[in-house]
């Protein structure tokens, strides 16, 4: 569902959470969710408890994670609680922007590699680059997949260009090859490969 693949290891992934649906009432109550095209005149009726859709075990995962650091913070503002800058930062970095797709850091242990990579997202963001992927299924300027492959960081520049960033440390090695498999995926887009400690 999030990721945009056939669920692997599938599971059922609430739309909206639970612990949401919790707070806001009761959650088995009914929502309308649109009209049947196939039975003019009926709608899709479902309890926003039963509303799921399938998911992969790590997109379903990674969502677990997000509701874990970002429910807290739901609930202050829900209360009308004071929320300073710095605990909001979390909504703020993941969700504020609405420009960051995927998960949002990358999947490196590396702290200095991951903070290399934020520092990179904001600069480019800065200088009018949309659509960013981080640690996705690789796609073009179109939004067209061309690889199964997961570039660290993709976006595109304000040119239309297609970026790609890989982030490797001198002695993996990986990089190159890497490289070479984002610019055979797509020929017209830029591929940077960038050595961290």
């Amino acid at each position: 569902m999030f990721c945009g693949s056939p669920p692997a290891a599938k599971t059922k992934e609430h739309i909206l959470p639970m612990w949401l649906l919790r707070r806001t009432g009761d959650p088995s109550r009914r929502a309308n969710f649109g009209r049947k095209m196939s039975e003019p005149g009926e709608s899709w009726e479902f309890s926003f408890d039963a509303f799921q859709f399938p998911a992969c075990r790590a997109c379903n995962e990674y969502g677990a994670n997000l509701e874990e650091r970002t429910a807290p913070i739901v609930a202050k503002l829900l209360s009308d609680g004071e929320l300073s800058a710095r605990a909001a930062e979390p909504v703020v970095r993941i969700w504020g922007s609405g420009a960051v797709s995927g998960t949002a850091e990358p999947k490196s242990r590396s702290a200095t590699r991951n903070a290399q990579c934020q520092a990179d997202i904001a600069a480019s963001q800065a200088q009018g680059c949309t659509d960013f992927r981080v640690n996705q299924q690789q796609v073009d300027a179109n939004g067209v997949r061309v690889g199964t492959n997961r570039p660290d960081v993709q976006s595109t520049d304000p040119n239309g260009t297609r970026q790609y960033q890989e982030y490797d440390t001198r002695s993996s090695g990986r990089g190159p090859a890497h490289g070479t498999r984002i610019g055979n995926n797509d020929p017209a887009g830029a591929t940077t490969l960038l050595i961290v400690p």
